[in-house]
């Protein structure tokens, strides 16, 4: 690297902060660096690159882009930044700077290269010059084992995505590698206390190790730590809480912290059968994408310290009842799962083991159940909410900022729509004055509902574990009564490394809630309370979708009818709502994805698919003459003044979501670059309207996307 790159790279860097490196704003999301782009330092200036040629490839967990082009002259230099945005894979920007002096007048070829590491395969990358925007597929490249390098060595563990309120990634190919500790485990005893300095219940378990995966291999036995416990009448758990139940097995994730070892992640080994069950105690079939794929339904214990009544599951709406002709549609559905073979032991081991190797292990397909196989087991009862709320829930506060307290508000919005005025789920402390009490720091078990945004040492000063500690975008603790499983505290807090930006900011917060309301996570549909890691990409004040209105109604309606009649007045409403974010396999464990088109270069008369197009209604009374409209559009303001392309209609729009494939024809229209939308209408007033209107996007979900154009030719 020249001393002129470097001159510039170190002002990049200095840059940085206000860029906001923890966060992508929504501005920097949906902007395109322009072909004008220049940076200047001193007396050396950088311009965005002549548009280039460029590929990717991965191998031995790394990916390499390079750059190949032209300059007029001799004496430039070309070099690659990382953008100041968090998203996953890191996009990159490719500049020159020009020559000094009088150069020799002669095309010089250049060839760049920059790299990154990934433990998980990446499809595409992104990297602009002066062209713009350009979208590189990522070539996998095979390798011979024997070559591969100490980069993946056991103790390193993998940097990358840092999940929305988790430190637990449930892609496998990604989580084991920021583990210490994967073994098969056979639990002896627990022992739940209070540590010193500490208002929160750890349990300590003592385990006996059958097998390790990676870690200590001379180890016979370990003593594993997870928050949460239960002490006579009182139970406290957090969403990373674990009951696990002596005499069983179970495959353990844990971290090494502070001498000691923290769970993270487990999974039940069945000894009978030596199989494996999720938390949720449903079997394990296989392996997509790195994400567990489950029989639809437990057949074993879950691993929850408290559980209420299930809900019955989502209900799918019917096909469109008309649309424009030539248009086609085509819902997209889950594998029956439910009839598939349980994934051994052996076989997931051996996937974890060719992860820790640095290999990206191939997805594990699942097998029809043999008709000798013992595994016709009786359904349980599925959990999606753990715990009960029989009043409002009304917060002390540590929100100082005025920003962080109106989204703050935001997300209590979301929630208090479940129910009806004067009922609220939700509500603010507030002072002699009627302020809202915005300066009052939580404290652990103290038997109020607190709210903050905290610092390491303020969390640890309260009684909390660290960021350190659990290093995440948020968390919830709560409290609650062993006998009936009534949340009695509920403590909603926030790192301030995710505070200065309203989108994660709003996430967090909503999801964290949700816990506090006693949601459970949920992957299996589109959720706020998805456990992956995730940015929403919709204009909508509230976050949450129909899958979590749909548990919190349950839970309500559970109260109702166990607890109190009439506790909870349950809002009535239609809220048709679309995003141009889905769930590729409404049913089954998967990140979500981006609604696509199949050809973003047309001409009229072309039929083109629309594909991961997600429809859902957040309320509970049916929308009816609900139609979806899709537009082509000169800029990103979607109307219905813009050119039609199609449109579907449901008579009654009979279910909780639609999500599908739809066909479309490409109008008459000049050529040009357009952008492509789609608005939603029905008979029904609506909640909220914001949530009809998509944008088509492109890029990773964890980022939210930016906004995609199509090109019309003649």
């Amino acid at each position: 690297m020249t001393n002129r790159i470097a001159a510039i790279l170190a002002a990049f860097a200095a840059f940085v902060p206000a860029c906001d490196v923890n966060a992508q704003s929504e501005a920097a999301a949906n902007s395109k660096p322009s072909a004008a782009k220049i940076y200047a330092q001193g007396s050396v200036t950088a311009k965005v690159c002549a548009e280039a040629e460029f590929r990717a490839s991965q191998s031995l967990g790394r990916v390499t882009i390079y750059a190949e082009g032209e300059h007029a002259t001799a004496g430039y230099e070309v070099f690659f930044q990382q953008l100041p945005i968090r998203v996953w894979p890191p996009q990159y920007r490719l500049w020159h700077i020009e020559p000094t002096g009088t150069p020799a007048n002669v095309v010089t070829p250049f060839v760049e290269s920059t790299s990154f590491d990934a433990a998980e395969a990446v499809d595409m990358v992104i990297v602009y010059d002066a062209g713009g925007q350009n979208e590189i597929p990522v070539e996998q490249t095979a390798h011979d084992a024997s070559d591969e390098s100490d980069a993946h060595a056991d103790d390193k563990a993998a940097d990358g995505k840092v999940l929305f309120g988790e430190w637990w990634s449930p892609d496998y190919r990604f989580a084991v590698r920021g583990c210490d500790f994967v073994a098969v485990v056979k639990m002896i005893n627990g022992v739940t206390h209070a540590p010193p300095t500490k208002r929160i219940l750890v349990t300590d378990y003592v385990c006996t190790i059958d097998q390790v995966i990676k870690g200590q291999p001379e180890l016979e036995d370990i003593t594993i730590r997870n928050v949460g416990g239960e002490l006579a009448d009182e139970g406290m758990n957090s969403t990373h809480s674990y009951k696990l139940r002596p005499g069983q097995r179970y495959l353990v994730f844990a971290r090494k912290l502070n001498g000691r070892h923290d769970l993270v992640h487990a999974i039940q080994v069945i000894s009978e059968e030596n199989i494996l069950a999720d938390k949720a105690g449903r079997v394990i079939v296989g392996i997509r994408d790195g994400k567990l794929l489950t029989r639809p339904n437990p057949q074993f214990d879950h691993l929850h310290y408290i559980a209420s009544s299930p809900p019955t599951s989502l209900r799918p709406a019917s096909n469109p009842t008309a649309g424009m002709l030539p248009g086609g549609y085509q819902r997209v559905q889950a594998g029956d799962l439910k009839n598939k073979a349980a994934m051994s032991l052996d076989t997931f081991t051996e996937y974890l083991r060719s992860t820790v190797a640095g290999e990206c292990p191939k997805d594990i397909a699942p097998e029809p159940v043999q008709p000798d196989a013992n595994l016709q087991l009786p359904e349980r009862i599925l959990w999606k909410y753990a715990g009960y709320v029989s009043s409002f829930q009304s917060y002390y506060h540590y929100i100082p900022d005025d920003d962080n307290w109106e989204w703050l508000m935001n997300c209590h919005n979301n929630w208090n729509r479940r129910v009806t005025p004067p009922d609220y789920l939700l509500k603010y402390k507030i002072d002699g004055s009627s302020n809202p009490i915005r300066n009052r720091l939580p404290v652990a078990d103290n038997g109020r509902f607190d709210c903050g945004v905290l610092t390491d040492s303020q969390m640890e000063d309260a009684g909390y574990d660290s960021w350190t500690t659990r290093p995440a975008g948020g968390i919830c603790y709560q409290w609650y009564t062993t006998t009936n499983g009534r949340i009695k505290e509920a403590d909603v807090l926030i790192n301030p490394a995710y505070s200065g930006t309203e989108t994660y900011f709003r996430v967090i917060a909503t999801h964290e809630l949700g816990h506090a309301l006693s949601l459970d996570h949920e992957n299996r549909y589109v959720a706020v309370m998805d456990q992956g890691d995730y940015t929403p990409n919709y204009l909508s004040w509230w976050y949450s979708r129909s899958d979590d209105f749909f548990g919190i109604r349950a839970m309500l309606e559970w109260v109702n009818s166990n607890i109190g009649a009439g506790t909870w007045d349950i809002a009535e409403f239609t809220d048709m709502a679309t995003w141009s974010q889905a769930h590729p396999n409404p049913g089954t464990n998967s990140d979500q994805v981006m609604t696509s088109i199949s050809s973003d270069t047309v001409r009229a008369g072309d039929q083109v698919t629309f594909r991961n197009v997600h429809i859902e209604n957040r309320g509970n009374i049916d929308a009816t003459n609900m139609k979806i409209s899709f537009y082509l559009s000169s800029n990103d303001n979607i109307t219905s003044s813009d050119h039609e392309i199609t449109w579907f209609r449901w008579d009654t729009f009979d279910g909780d979501y639609w999500h599908g494939n739809l066909d479309a024809t490409i109008p008459s229209v000049s050529a040009g670059t357009y952008y492509v939308g789609w608005i939603l209408t029905a008979d029904q007033s609506e909640i909220s309207e914001s949530n009809n209107k998509a944008i088509l996007r492109q890029g990773s979900v964890s980022s939210g996307g930016t906004i995609k154009t199509i090109r019309v030719r003649n």
